[in-house]
């Protein structure tokens, strides 16, 4: 067996947005948050020598990073921000360590007293890669193993470097780490979606969705997202932690100056004051990925097939609440 490593990153291309909105209603409730922790990383200059944008350098996976920063930080989580630009006039969180590989290891030993109780935020934005094994009697045949989210240093000027990257299982066991039930991942990169076990992969709202988020479409999502896991398989099981991703395990995730982010995160971004699709007072998990997703379905995928995606979420017995929603 050869092995291949395939290296897809986020495409640039100008756009002017239209805003979406939905709404659907229901019952406000009071329930009390829980404390959230969060680490944010986000990595555009992999190549210090080349501007952002320019090849394998990305362009807004950075400001991903601040602004999701700055959203869960207004939400009342404690966040650690890890960008290659931080500086001493940046936000509180904002610190001068760089997003590597060893640094996560040692931001997830530093929660690992956190109570159990608590809510923690992984959000990532930057390349994603996955390998594959070629057969070298069918050539032409493919099967994919794992996946891989690019941290600072896996490029070290000429070639990447895997072994400073951080795949699907090794991210899987660095979060066991963390004593918190409530686990959330959220990556804004290519092949993400293989960071979920096939069992539980929810590929998206379901197809017939004409623009309106109706209450229909969004309990079929909820049906689905609430299958049980298959907690023996590879990559990250959903009783370990839910992971929503931006692309499916053999898709691309793209950015675009017109929104100054990257596509997925732009409309998650937008799910913090827009996603209350329940009108309860609370935005939870499933409603930002159904928010998210909507937003990508009729605002992005229509400008043609091959820069469309889809978000992937695992599904779980559980929902989590994310957020109070702006009044």
């Amino acid at each position: 067996m050869t092995y291949l490593l395939y290296i897809m990153r986020r495409y640039i291309i100008p756009l002017i947005l239209i805003t979406a909105s939905f709404s659907l209603a229901s019952c406000n409730f009071n329930v009390e948050m829980p404390k959230g922790y969060a680490l944010v990383y986000g990595v555009s200059l992999y190549n210090s020598s080349e501007n952002e944008g320019v090849s394998p350098n990305l362009t807004y996976t950075d400001n991903d990073a601040v602004d999701v920063a700055n959203m869960l930080s207004s939400a009342d989580y404690e966040v650690l921000l890890r960008t290659e630009g931080n500086s001493a006039d940046g936000p509180d969180y904002d610190t001068p360590e760089p997003p590597t590989k060893e640094q996560l290891l040692i931001d997830i030993a530093s929660l690992s007293t956190i109570n159990e109780d608590a809510t923690f935020i992984f959000y990532f934005s930057g390349h994603g890669c996955y390998t594959a094994t070629q057969s070298v009697d069918e050539p032409s045949s493919q099967q994919y193993g794992d996946e891989w989210i690019l941290p600072l240093g896996s490029f070290d000027g000429t070639s990447w470097h895997l072994d400073l990257a951080i795949s699907d299982d090794e991210l899987r066991e660095f979060l066991k780490k963390i004593p918190a039930k409530k686990k959330i991942i959220i990556m804004d990169s290519c092949h993400s979606g293989g960071f979920i076990g096939d069992s539980a992969d929810v590929d998206g709202v379901p197809g017939d969705y004409t623009g309106e988020l109706d209450t229909g479409l969004f309990s079929e999502a909820f049906n689905l997202y609430l299958r049980f896991p298959d907690s023996t398989g590879a990559d990250i099981p959903a009783d370990e932690a839910i992971v929503l991703s931006a692309a499916g395990e053999q898709e691309s995730s793209w950015e675009a100056g017109g929104y100054g982010h990257g596509i997925f995160t732009y409309f998650f971004l937008e799910a913090a004051t827009n996603g209350d699709l329940d009108e309860d007072g609370y935005i939870t998990l499933l409603e930002a990925y159904a928010y998210t997703v909507a937003g990508i379905e009729q605002y992005w995928n229509p400008l043609g097939s091959s820069s469309s995606f889809h978000p992937h979420i695992s599904g779980g017995p559980v929902d989590f609440l994310l957020f109070k929603a702006d009044p």
